[in-house]
């Protein structure tokens, strides 16, 4: 990995750690961190007769915020090294 890449995956991996450690402060303060997902599982249960499993549980909208991080990282890592991949050598834009 070049240096590029190490900071990409160092910012995301530090925006994620604000996201997690806000969410766990705000759960274990007791504070209601429910969103639209939440009322959407309600309702897919009540309709399924499902038990909800899910993979990661983050509280709130701390979910989708922390999905939105990850895949902006990854997605400036991934667009980087494809140009080094397929830009031919001496090519610059």
């Amino acid at each position: 990995m070049d240096r590029f890449v190490k900071g990409v995956a160092g910012v995301t991996f530090a925006l994620l750690m604000v996201i997690f450690v806000n969410a766990y402060i705000g759960a274990r303060a007791g504070h209601d961190l429910g969103g639209l997902d939440d009322r959407v599982e309600t309702i897919a249960i009540g309709t399924r007769k499902l038990e909800p499993r899910p993979v990661l549980e983050l509280p709130g909208d701390s979910e989708v915020g922390a999905f939105t991080v990850a895949a902006l990282g990854m997605g400036m890592i991934i667009g980087y090294t494809w140009r080094k991949l397929f830009v031919e050598p001496g090519e610059h834009s």
